[in-house]
């Protein structure tokens, strides 16, 4: 199912409702055959059986996009807030932080009246597009346990509404680069669900139950232009540690330690560079709300 512009993401965390204006999405869910293969004695042919056994996770797509009061988004893809004075002024990024989704929040998409339910929905991979000439936005790529179509979205204590007036496009800036054309950031873990059948659903369709996090990478490139006074040889290839820092209006990104690679593309009459980088594991970084 696809859900066009203007449609609602709803994200249920406890007794808190984050409601985020979308620009699109879609939602999947397809149930998966068991068979087997048996033959008898007076039917020495075999004979295929399949029947429905499980329902695969549910795929979801989801782009909105990113102000300075959408934390909770950066907290539901699976980094850790920092708290200083009862205010989040950021999320670390450790490799070390085996995060829990077993208390992974319900989302609802609502469009036209219909509201559809995914249960326990975790996040898969976040896209950031960042950089001048587009509002900065968010791809989310994710999955869940059980597809629904509900009569409505739940009440709960407290509702949290974007704030539409912290959009913004703004250049971006590296730290020890100029002439930054652009940046991208592609933040990627791996999701495992578990099944669970008992004796008494043998013959029932089961759902997946648990999501475990299993491993997560941070990578990204740093496209600048190439003009005579740069040099070919922008890193030690012996050396491959990089810290990496850059930053827009509302946000800095702080990667401590990153394997560094980099190439040139000369197709078009504007010649550019692009640093190709990934966060190195265990060495803990952050993003922080400037």
């Amino acid at each position: 199912m696809i859900f066009s512009k203007g449609s609602k993401l709803h994200i249920v965390d406890g007794d808190t409702k984050y409601t985020y204006l979308i620009t699109g999405a879609s939602l999947s869910q397809s149930i998966r055959e068991a068979s087997y293969s048996r033959n008898t004695i007076q039917l020495p042919n075999l004979v295929d059986q399949s029947f429905p056994d499980t329902f695969s996770p549910v795929s979801m797509n989801i782009s909105l996009h990113l102000g300075k009061e959408e934390t909770y988004l950066l907290k539901w893809i699976g980094l850790t807030p920092k708290i200083l004075g009862g205010f989040v002024v950021g999320f670390d990024i450790d490799y070390k932080n085996r995060q829990d989704l077993t208390q992974a929040p319900n989302v609802y998409l609502e469009a036209s009246g219909a509201v559809y339910e995914v249960t326990q929905a975790v996040i898969t991979n976040c896209s950031f597009q960042l950089g001048p000439k587009k509002v900065n936005s968010l791809t989310l790529t994710g999955q869940g346990s059980r597809l629904e179509l509900i009569e409505s979205v739940p009440e709960v204590e407290n509702t949290i509404i974007q704030s539409y007036s912290s959009f913004y496009s703004s250049a971006i800036s590296v730290s020890g680069m100029d002439n930054i054309r652009g940046v991208t950031l592609e933040y990627t873990r791996d999701i495992r669900w578990l099944y669970s059948k008992g004796v008494h659903q043998i013959n029932t369709v089961t759902y997946p139950s648990k999501p475990v996090a299993t491993r997560f990478s941070l990578a990204g490139t740093i496209t600048k232009y190439t003009d005579q006074n740069d040099s070919l040889d922008l890193y030690d290839p012996n050396y491959t540690q990089y810290p990496i820092k850059f930053w827009d209006k509302h946000y800095e990104y702080d990667l401590k330690s990153c394997m560094v690679s980099y190439r040139y593309d000369t197709s078009s009459s504007v010649h550019t560079t692009q640093i190709d980088f990934k966060l190195n594991p265990n060495n803990a970084s952050s993003i922080n709300i400037i």
